[in-house]
């Protein structure tokens, strides 16, 4: 037995459909009432220029542009060992390597999704880079017929991560808010496609172990902004302050999640959602997944049906994808 379920973003978001799934699976029992408030917060706008906005969107992803959608499983022990990974330990003397060693205990490991997310942005960037970059030198070989100077030098990462914003509001929101109650945390990384890069001191993203740290600090820096005072920007002045419209005005600008010059992966987490609560009569379901991501370049996190870790479901261009998924950094930690 399945049972599948579509719902709109203009409308809901994960908590809101969750809410519905298991509001709907208890309904011969006693529930709590879905509470409706945010028309009330953020009053209804016109959508009279939605459905050009729709078909704008139908055109993020051009239909010659073939789309692979995999799924990687990072045991809980994996994610131990990766979130180590995500604190920086110097080790040069031993003097130093006792001071860090104080130092390490006094830092805030990463949360789960803070160190999955760092892992996969990484490789993310990494396989996109080394493309770049060989189209440069591709470009400046003397048999190619590819202009050099047309080719950016520079190219901005930028990550969003769909932020539920109940829990950012002070006093928080009901969980069981009912509506899209949702904006994106963006975090940006310059890599310069010839020459050094500022990032990781200079190094760039190809030294790998020494990237967790500043990642996951990059991460956590842009979700901790979307915060009460956010919202309060929003109430005030949406179309300015939210961050989900500049995301799109992002990616209407450049056309697609992966143009020259902006490259966009998304994030979005369901973990700790009660998706393996809902019990129509038959039992509580055995796998629950997504069954479509709208975007390529993005990612979604799911609690395992296990109970052991995390699923990631991560779309990208086919071509990115070979790269990706035989990344040794994701080898060493995904199942």
């Amino acid at each position: 037995m399945v049972i599948c379920l579509s719902g709109s973003h203009k409308i809901v978001d994960a908590t809101s459909i969750l809410n519905f799934v298991n509001d709907w699976s208890a309904i011969a029992r006693v529930v709590d009432k879905p509470c409706y408030i945010f028309s009330s917060m953020f009053p209804p706008t016109s959508l009279d220029n939605q459905k050009e906005k729709d078909a704008a969107e139908v055109q993020l992803v051009p239909d010659r542009i073939k789309i692979v959608t995999k799924r990687f499983v990072f045991k809980d022990s994996s994610i131990a060992n990766l979130k180590k990974k995500c604190i920086h330990l110097n080790t040069n003397n031993e003097s130093d390597h006792q001071v860090d060693k104080q130092e390490h205990n006094k830092q805030q490991l990463p949360s789960r999704i803070e160190a999955l997310t760092s892992l996969i942005w990484m490789c993310f960037m990494d396989v996109d880079h080394r493309f770049k970059v060989k189209q440069i030198d591709d470009a400046v070989s003397p048999v190619s017929t590819v202009n050099a100077v047309s080719l950016p030098k520079q190219v901005q990462y930028i990550a969003g991560f769909a932020i539920n914003l109940r829990s950012r509001t002070i006093p928080p929101l009901p969980t069981n808010s009912f509506g899209n109650m949702t904006d994106t945390a963006i975090a940006e990384i310059p890599l310069n496609l010839t020459g050094s890069n500022h990032f990781n001191n200079g190094k760039g993203i190809r030294d790998q172990s020494q990237n967790y740290p500043e990642l996951v600090s990059k991460i956590r820096g842009s979700i901790k902004l979307v915060d009460n005072e956010h919202v309060k920007a929003m109430k005030s002045n949406f179309a300015i302050s939210c961050n989900h419209i500049k995301m799109h005005q992002m990616l209407q600008e450049g056309g697609t999640l992966n143009d020259d010059h902006k490259t966009i992966l998304m994030f979005s987490s369901w973990c700790r959602f009660p998706i393996y609560e809902a019990d129509f009569g038959w039992g509580k379901p055995s796998w629950a997944s997504i069954s479509k991501l709208l975007y390529k370049n993005c990612v979604m996190f799911t609690d395992a049906s296990s109970g052991d870790g995390i699923e990631a479901w991560v779309r990208l261009k086919e071509e990115d994808m070979v790269e990706f998924e035989r990344h040794e950094e994701l080898v060493a930690f995904a199942s």
